[in-house]
């Protein structure tokens, strides 16, 4: 587990000299675009994260993420539909001063330190070579509670931004309610899915759902200041 935050730490440190300075101060125009690249990204992380568990619930399968396989195959449609979906139609009316364009050269950099941390991360999930059918029940928990609370926090931030908030702060007390309850539902499963259902593999060590979980939150929330970026938490990224 110190092997997993260290290198998503590193892993996010990247992004947080991309964003240049701007004013605390956006338009409805640019919080929808901001609100829609959300949407996108967590669409995303979700669906690259199932690409890699259907792959691995198979026994034997070559689940590499760089070679052609059907997991990399994937991952790269789930990639080639957010790079065009990203900055779409959310993004034509206004383009956020900050995101400095919206063209496909911006996409792509969200959509490849997106995928970056899924794979991370996934690696970390799946640290077990050989799983024992007890240890493989509890890693696909791990799996799915990961990626389904990534989607649920981010998209309480999403909701809380469109609605008027400051989606890369701490949000309003409804994002507060909205995430505390994934986060709850999330650690839950897992820690059944790893205590009644399944063992956790060695490599986990000590870790618990809450421990999963927070490692998520982490990630999801780093990235939040470069996605509302201009609003008064994600003014300034140097």
């Amino acid at each position: 587990m110190l092997g997993l935050a260290m290198m998503l730490s590193m892993a996010l440190s990247t992004v947080l000299s991309t964003a240049a300075t701007t004013e605390a101060t956006i338009t409805p125009d640019e919080r929808a675009c901001q609100a829609g690249r959300g949407r996108a990204v967590y669409d995303m992380i979700a669906a690259e994260a199932a690409c890699i568990r259907r792959c691995r619930v198979r026994q034997g399968a070559d689940c590499r993420l760089d070679a052609d396989t059907a997991a990399s195959r994937c991952v790269a449609r789930a990639k080639a539909r957010t790079q065009r979906t990203l900055l779409g139609a959310a993004c034509r009316r206004d383009c956020p001063a900050c995101y400095v364009g919206c063209g496909p050269d911006v996409a792509s950099g969200e959509v490849e330190y997106s995928s970056g941390l899924v794979a991370t991360f996934a690696s970390v999930v799946y640290c077990a070579t050989d799983p024992a059918p007890p240890e493989a029940r509890c890693t696909q928990r791990v799996a799915r509670a990961a990626a389904w609370f990534a989607r649920q926090h981010g998209r309480c931030f999403v909701r809380c931004h469109a609605g008027g908030c400051d989606g890369a702060g701490v949000g309003d007390a409804r994002t507060a309610r909205c995430t505390d309850r994934a986060s709850r539902r999330a650690a839950a499963a897992i820690d059944a899915g790893c205590t009644h259902r399944g063992t956790p593999p060695a490599c986990y060590g000590s870790a618990t759902g809450a421990t999963w979980v927070d490692l998520v939150r982490s990630a999801v929330d780093n990235g939040r200041a470069v996605i509302y970026c201009g609003s008064p938490s994600g003014a300034y990224l140097e």
